[in-house]
C-alpha cells in the first residue's frame, strides 16, 4: 500500500505538528523549515509528500524541486569556480517549484491570480517584472492578468494576458529553467568579454535575480495562503542555490514552510553551516531523522506489499515440524511463515524501505516468491538463502 508509510507514525506526527503550528503564527513570523534526513531510500521524500492532502484541505499549495549529483557538478559546485562551468546550471534544483506554483494558482482561475498579482504589483516595479518574467516565464500570465476580466472565465482571463515583443524571450519557455536563462542571456551579450569579466556579469545578475526571488517570495507568502516548497537531495546543492535558499527563507513568511531532504551529511556541510546561521534569525526549525524500519515495521511492509490475506495464507512456505503444530490456526501459521521471510529480508536489506521492495521485485522476477494455483504465496527459504 504506497499511500500507507510504514513504521513511521512518529515522524508523520511530528511533520503534521509542525505543520499545524506555523499556521497559528502571525503574519509577519518567519516561515518555518522541516528538515528530513536519513540514508538513501529510507522514504525522506514520501514522508514529506504525506503532508501535501493536509495541504491541500486547506486551500493551500504544495510545491516541489530537487537537486541531483549532476546538476551541482560534484564538488566543483561547492567551489567559487562553479558559475563559469558552462556544464552548471545555477538554480536548477528550484526553478521547476516556481513553475509549478504559477501553474497551479493558473488552475485556480482569475481571482486567485489578482490576489496573488496585486501583492506581486506592490513589491516588484515593472523593469524587476521583466528580469522575473524571463527567468520565470509563467509568472508572466499570472502579474499581467486583465484587471477588467473580474467574472470572466480562467480560459477567458488567459487570452488577455500580457505578451511580450521579443521572439528570444518564447524560446526561454521550452527551458522553464532560471539557471539556463542566465547562462543564455550570459553567452549572448558577454561572448565578446574575458573569462573574468563574464564570470562578474553572471554574478550581479545572479544577485540581482536573488533580490527579485526574495521578493517574489515574500509577495506570495503574504498572500495567507499556506505554501509547502519540498527541496529534495539539497545535499548536491550548489553554493549559488544555497545562497537563494537562504534569501528565500529570509523573505518569506507564515505560513510558508520550508522542507529539505537530505543524505547523512557533515556539519560542515554549506547547508547545515547555513540553517545553523538563520535559526538566529527566528525561523521555526523542525528535524526529523529517518532510520531503518525494524522487523515488525518490515513484517507489516511485507504483508501489505505482498497484499496477502490471512485466508489464504495456509501453505505459504514449506514448514518445518515445529511450525506444523500451528495447523489448527491459520494466523498463528502465516505469521510464523511471514516472520520467518521477514527477518531473512531484514538481514539483507537492514529495514530500508527501498531495498526492501526492490529485493521483493527480484525474488518474484527469480521465481524464488510467487503464487500457487490457489493464490497463495510460496517462497523456498533454502533457496532464498543460497
Amino acid at each position: 500500500d504506497d499511500c500507507h508509510l510504514h513504521g513511521r507514525s512518529a515522524e508523520e506526527s511530528i511533520l503534521l505538528n509542525s505543520y499545524f503550528a506555523s499556521l497559528s503564527l502571525n503574519a509577519d513570523s518567519p516561515a518555518s523549515v522541516i528538515l528530513v534526513w536519513g540514508d538513501s531510500g529510507v522514504g525522506k521524500s514520501k514522508i514529506a509528500e504525506s503532508l501535501r492532502p493536509h495541504v491541500l484541505e486547506d486551500d493551500g499549495y504544495f510545491i516541489r524541486g530537487k537537486f541531483d549529483q549532476l546538476s551541482c557538478c560534484g564538488e566543483m559546485a561547492l567551489s567559487s569556480e562553479s558559475h563559469t562551468n558552462s556544464s552548471h546550471v545555477p538554480y536548477g534544483g528550484i526553478a521547476s517549484a516556481f513553475v509549478e506554483y504559477c501553474n497551479l494558482l493558473e488552475e485556480r482561475g482569475c481571482e486567485a491570480w489578482r490576489e496573488v498579482a496585486e501583492k506581486l504589483k506592490r513589491e516588484i516595479g515593472m523593469e524587476e517584472g521583466r528580469v522575473l518574467f524571463e527567468a520565470i516565464p509563467a509568472l508572466k500570465r499570472i502579474f499581467f492578468c486583465n484587471e477588467n476580466s473580474r467574472g470572466e472565465s480562467s480560459s477567458s482571463c488567459h487570452e488577455n494576458v500580457f505578451q511580450f515583443h521579443s521572439d528570444t524571450i518564447h524560446a526561454q519557455y521550452r527551458n522553464n529553467n532560471i539557471g539556463y536563462f542566465l547562462l543564455e542571456e550570459e553567452e549572448k551579450k558577454q561572448s565578446d568579454r574575458s573569462l573574468e569579466s563574464r564570470h562578474d556579469y553572471t554574478e550581479i545578475r545572479l544577485h540581482r535575480l536573488n533580490h527579485l526571488l526574495k521578493k517574489f517570495i515574500h509577495a506570495i507568502s503574504s498572500v495567507g495562503d499556506p505554501i509547502i516548497l519540498l527541496v529534495d537531495d539539497v545535499q548536491w546543492a550548489d553554493l549559488s542555490s544555497l545562497e537563494l535558499l537562504r534569501n528565500l527563507i529570509q523573505g518569506a513568511t507564515s505560513p510558508f514552510t520550508f522542507i529539505f531532504t537530505y543524505r547523512p551529511i557533515e556539519p560542515s556541510h554549506p547547508f547545515l553551516q547555513m540553517i545553523a546561521e538563520l535559526e538566529h534569525t527566528r525561523i521555526t526549525k523542525t528535524e526529523i531523522h529517518l532510520r531503518n524500519l525494524g522487523e515488525k515495521s518490515v513484517y507489516d511492509l511485507v504483508e501489505s506489499t505482498l497484499n496477502i490475506d490471512p485466508k489464504k495464507a495456509r501453505g505459504m512456505m514449506p514448514r518445518t515440524h515445529e511450525e506444523m503444530k500451528f495447523d489448527n490456526d491459520e494466523r498463528v501459521e502465516k505469521c510464523t511463515s511471514l516472520k520467518t521471510l521477514t527477518h531473512e529480508i531484514c538481514n539483507i536489506t537492514n529495514g530500508n524501505p527501498f531495498f526492501i521492495k526492490q529485493q521483493i521485485i527480484y525474488w518474484i522476477g527469480q521465481g524464488l516468491l510467487a503464487l500457487d494455483e490457489n493464490d497463495r504465496w510460496v517462497w523456498d527459504l533454502d533457496k532464498i538463502r543460497e
